[in-house]
């Protein structure tokens, strides 16, 4: 049984419960009216159930856009849509359109030159990457300011579905009844340049032990979650000590408000021109850094309590230094964040980086022996970029998502 359940709020404290019974009548739904505990209504008809339903529900029409990636986490996706996406939206009468992606950019594609006046909502099923695929798409487009209001909803099937668990809709049935429902909060992007083109995302920028986990674990890709856990004891195994220049801007407060450029699009007040060469600079050896504008990376890894969806910032961690004791402690204890007490471990609440990343070198190996040195990873919010240097900058309140 599949049992949805969430409150309305035209029904005072009641809750609705949606159960697909899955027997001999596969169609055979029942609804429930629940308050205090108690049922005080109960259908065995879909019509009847729908009907009510209809009489109910909060009078907003939606038109969604469902874009479902086939192959994010184990595969499940298409999977999750026919036997429970599709029968609900079905149920509750919530009509939607359907964007089966085949390729790599396919809806970064499709939503870049494509109407979408006609949706009142976007809804990824989907991982993290096609999240970033639709952000960047709307922000590419000349009616960005006027389309980044369109409600992004999240129904999560990834490997991790990080901006989910952040805005705590982990779980499907809460997902589904939040689109449902309708409500909104606009919540901070950032904006990253990189060798003169804008990449603009939704979670972190990683560089060092985290990237080269997160990144480096592709090729396990069907253990699902478990392939960060087996890549990271690699990690651990061999470290790799980095070098690189960072210049970093701490948080303004509020930050500024959201407007448009000469160039069309979104103005940024940071990260143009030389400016950065004033700020806070750090350089040398760096075996972990981060810069995040949400708490979890993941289901399980708590990167920093402070940051949160409108916190106008970025909390930005790193360390020069990291025994290998200390880095298997973050690993072993990644929900509590207390990895950050840990000595070495620096964190700061920003509005702009600039970071020059050069190679690394294994443990063990001299860092003068510059011939040794590698190229390693840089990942914004699950996604590789090139290995060069990038200029971020925290943008507030900019994308408009769904929550509970």
């Amino acid at each position: 049984m599949i049992c949805f359940i969430k409150s309305l709020p035209h029904l005072d404290a009641g809750y609705l419960a949606l159960s697909k019974l899955y027997s001999a009548a596969p169609t055979n739904y029942i609804l429930h009216i629940r308050r205090e505990g108690h049922d005080v209504k109960k259908f065995d008809s879909v019509t009847e159930a729908t009907t009510f339903y209809e009489q109910e529900r909060p009078g907003k029409e939606h038109n969604l856009l469902v874009i479902l990636n086939p192959m994010s986490g184990t595969g499940r996706s298409f999977s999750l849509y026919t036997s429970v996406v599709e029968p609900f939206f079905k149920l509750c009468n919530v009509r939607h359109t359907l964007l089966k992606t085949s390729h790599v950019n396919h809806a970064y594609e499709y939503l870049s030159t494509s109407d979408l006046s006609y949706f009142t909502a976007i809804v990824s099923i989907s991982g993290d990457g096609i999240i970033h695929e639709i952000i960047n798409a709307i922000m590419h487009r000349s009616d960005w300011d006027k389309q980044r209001k369109t409600p992004l909803g999240i129904i999560p099937s990834g490997s991790s579905n990080a901006l989910a668990w952040n805005l705590k809709l982990g779980d499907v049935k809460d997902a589904l009844f939040a689109i449902l429902q309708g409500k909104t909060l606009e919540m901070d992007l950032f904006c990253v340049i990189s060798k003169g083109s804008r990449i603009y995302s939704h979670m972190s920028i990683m560089w060092t032990f985290l990237a080269d986990i997160d990144l480096g674990s592709d090729a396990f890709r069907a253990l699902g979650t478990s392939r960060y856990t087996v890549v990271a004891l690699l990690r651990v195994m061999r470290l790799r000590h980095y070098t690189g220049d960072l210049f970093f801007l701490e948080s303004k407060g509020t930050g500024n408000p959201i407007t448009t450029g000469d160039d069309g699009f979104v103005n940024l007040q940071y990260i143009v021109g030389d400016a950065y060469q004033k700020w806070n600079h750090v350089q040398g050896t760096f075996d972990y850094f981060v810069a995040s504008n949400l708490p979890l990376v993941d289901q399980n890894f708590l990167v920093s309590p402070e940051p949160s969806p409108q916190s106008a910032s970025l909390q930005l961690i790193y360390s020069q230094r990291m025994t290998k004791l200390q880095v298997l402690k973050t690993l072993l204890d990644s929900s509590s964040g207390n990895y950050l007490k840990e000595k070495g471990v620096v964190q700061k609440s920003i509005s702009a980086f600039v970071l020059f990343p050069h190679g690394y070198v294994y443990s063990g190996f001299c860092d003068s022996c510059s011939g040794k040195e590698r190229n390693g990873f840089l990942d914004v919010s699950g996604e590789e970029i090139d290995y060069s240097e990038i200029r971020v900058e925290i943008l507030p309140r900019l994308l408009s998502v769904i929550v509970p």
